[in-house]
């Protein structure tokens, strides 16, 4: 895996972490709503982790799925945002 592509990868992890717990942390959970709330976050960080290439991820940052964790395919910024994530992480 190059080196680009597994950082844009934690990038995404690390952003889809912060956020899940920040929500965590916003809503009292019951158990299943718990569960519920963490089952989406795996589903998030599977999907990250079956990418195998950098420009498999920017295509699916452009389609829209990884909306779950704030990447709006909308946002006219977001890419450049990303990007520059990933710049500053390596």
């Amino acid at each position: 895996m190059s080196n680009l592509l597994s950082t844009a990868k934690q990038v995404l992890i690390d952003g889809a972490n912060e956020l899940f717990e920040i929500n965590r942390a916003d809503i009292e959970l019951t158990r299943e709503e718990y569960i519920r709330h963490y089952s989406r976050l795996g589903a998030t960080l599977f999907t990250i982790d079956r990418v195998e290439s950098f420009s498999e991820l920017i295509s699916k940052l452009e389609k829209g799925d990884f909306e779950e964790i704030g990447y709006f395919s909308g946002d006219e910024d977001m890419l450049g945002e990303f990007l520059k994530a990933v710049n500053e992480s390596r």
